[in-house]
């Protein structure tokens, strides 16, 4: 994502905020760890410098209308990091059957999609289901890793989508704040 996205990309998570009224992006959450308002969501939105961004454009409109982030789970992660992606994948106990090249899957073969939106206008037609299928082909085929997400576990349309696309849900965590998450894996055949 270029600095001049940044507005749209802001603008469509607002909308989604008034949408379902707040609970995604949570507003509270937001505004106590980044802030209030706009600012607060750029600064959650640019949290992980090193993410790639993917942006869904409207074809009739220069508009944005879903982004997403993904984040390389690697040896270099800083502590906190890692005290937050453990407990969600590798503390799972479906976690430890899984497979990756003939070994036991590791947390750094992941690659974690986070910060997932769609405008509101535009849900129930595809762009979800196109963006994450965009999402995990440039996770499995240009990264090499294998794509995870964590999400609110009360965001049960988003869950309904990933279980339609091949995710397994390995479990749930309670996060430190209280949100309860549920963590999915799309396995590499």
């Amino acid at each position: 994502m270029v600095p001049g996205d940044l507005p749209q990309v802001v603008a469509m998570f607002e909308r989604l905020q008034q949408a379902n009224a707040g609970s995604f992006p949570r507003t509270r959450l937001v505004e106590e760890i980044f802030g209030p308002g706009r600012q607060g969501l750029e600064a959650w939105l640019q949290r992980g410098s090193d993410d790639q961004h993917l942006l869904l454009v409207d074809d009739l409109t220069p508009e944005v209308i879903g982004h997403l982030a993904i984040q390389e789970l690697s040896l270099d992660m800083s502590p906190g990091e890692g005290s937050y992606w453990e407990p969600a994948f590798t503390r799972q106990p479906l976690f430890a059957q899984q497979q990756y090249r003939g070994r036991q899957l590791e947390l750094t073969d992941l690659a974690v999609i986070k910060r997932f939106g769609i405008d509101p206008s535009h849900q129930g037609a595809g762009a979800g289901r196109f963006l994450l299928s965009e999402a995990l082909r440039a996770i499995s085929q240009d990264l090499d890793k294998v794509p995870a997400l964590v999400i609110l576990s009360d965001l049960v349309a988003a869950q309904k989508l990933y279980l339609t696309t091949g995710a397994l849900c390995l479990g749930h965590v309670t996060e430190q704040n209280g949100a309860e998450i549920t963590s999915y894996l799309f396995p590499q055949d």
